[in-house]
């Protein structure tokens, strides 16, 4: 059985002054904090000054980076390591610097290429949003599908990655659905265990039904993260946050995230540390596959778009160590599979409380204090009697006609295994 997924996001310029093989050296330091998966910034040739979405070549390393054989290398030693390497992959546009798109626009007597791109009803080609350089590819063209497939194709089978995060996968989906499940049954042709990520909502069925493993923890407006506002409430996150749980678990497994690329300020810039060290527990321990993003768990500041090149890596072992933790139990109490049930509490404004399979038959249950001091009251389970040991702090509750009592300090937390 392979380990539940759980992703680190890094920017491969931003993570090494090394590129790719600065990766693989520290990869022990990636297996030693705990998770299971990298997911790789765009690697692919782009121009220069580009964070990467605008490739120019899908099945070359950029330079910056590397090198394909690099990609092997870090492949090999991931595996060895017990992790999996998973690429960004822009599929919904290429740069308006691709040789096809630079022959579109300079062949005045027509293109071979100029079914590849999509038009307007006016008939000019169209760009991905609001990035002119982004030109939208035509997944009616059944030539365009073939060319992205095989590229995709190209890296699963030449150097044995282990899945894509497919950017935009929604814009693909708004202009040409169809393309989704041809695509996602060749890739597993090749390898049938890929990890594949949409980027696009959960709440959309869609993505799931088509194939993906987990897409976005967003609502249904793109590109809105769930929790965006949740933590800023000036009521408390609680319940925010069980509004969106209650709607996010319905369509399959979720990623989820306090920070990615396009979060903007680091969670912990926003927020501070304690607030983050809470809301890293919550992520931690809800179902679907979380994402810890390059230096959530040392505290890193930046911005993934700004702050370009080798970033100046903080060090704080008590946060990585908080994260260390929080994965081994998140491992252990398996609460990457099973549902996610809401439970009651005697704070509801101010505490979120749920429930959660725990391993071997046993049950979990998770309490968030955002609120003042206090001690709640959880409905953990009608009629028992039992006690309660929270395995984050080692205090036992007890349990009485189906309810604990847990003392909790403000933004602190408890995840307490019933006894059996």
């Amino acid at each position: 059985m392979r380990p539940a997924n759980i992703v680190y996001g890094l920017i491969v310029s931003s993570f090494s002054d090394a590129g790719l093989r600065g990766v693989e050296e520290k990869l022990p330091y990636l297996r030693q904090l705990g998770v299971t998966m990298i997911w790789l910034s765009p690697i692919f040739e782009h121009p220069p000054g580009d964070f990467g979405y605008a490739m120019t070549d899908y099945t070359r390393v950029d330079p910056e980076h590397g090198s394909n054989d690099d990609v092997s290398r870090l492949v090999q030693a991931a595996h060895r390591e017990g992790l999996r390497v998973v690429l960004d992959f822009a599929p919904n546009h290429t740069s308006d610097q691709h040789p096809m798109y630079r022959e579109v626009t300079s062949n005045a007597r027509g293109s071979v290429f100029g079914d590849h791109y999509a038009r307007d009803i006016a008939g000019a080609y169209t760009h991905y949003s609001n990035w002119t350089d982004l030109i939208n590819l035509n997944y009616d063209n059944p030539a365009v599908q073939e060319l992205v497939v095989e590229a995709m194709r190209y890296w699963v089978t030449q150097h044995d990655i282990d899945g894509y995060r497919m950017d935009a996968a929604w814009g693909i989906r708004q202009r040409t659905p169809q393309f989704w499940p041809e695509c996602l049954q060749q890739l597993r042709a090749s390898k049938p265990d890929l990890f594949l990520l949409a980027e696009a909502s959960t709440l959309d069925p869609y993505y799931h039904r088509v194939g993906f493993d987990s897409a976005y923890d967003w609502t249904n407006h793109l590109g809105t993260w769930a929790w965006g506002h949740a933590f800023s409430d000036t009521k408390g996150p609680a319940n925010d946050l069980r509004y969106h749980l209650e709607r996010s678990t319905a369509n399959g497994d979720v990623f989820r995230f306090l920070n990615n690329n396009d979060t903007g300020p680091r969670f912990i810039t926003r927020h501070g540390s304690e607030l983050t060290r809470v809301a890293t527990a919550l992520l931690l321990t809800l179902p679907g596959t979380p994402c810890l993003y390059m230096g959530d768990e040392v505290g890193l500041e930046f911005m993934p778009y700004r702050d370009r090149g080798p970033l100046t890596w903080s060090t704080d072992p008590d946060l990585f160590d908080f994260h260390r933790r929080l994965i081994a139990l998140r491992t252990r109490h398996r609460l990457d599979t099973g549902p996610l049930t809401l439970v009651g509490n005697d704070r509801r404004d101010d505490c979120l409380s749920y429930r959660r399979p725990g391993a071997d038959g046993g049950a979990v249950v998770c309490v968030f204090n955002f609120g003042p001091d206090a001690e709640v009251s959880v409905a953990v389970g009608s009629g028992l009697n039992c006690d309660a040991v929270d395995v984050w702090s080692g205090d036992v509750a007890r349990v009485d006609h189906g309810a604990a009592r847990v003392a909790l300090p403000r933004n602190d937390f408890a995840i307490l295994v019933l006894a059996r």
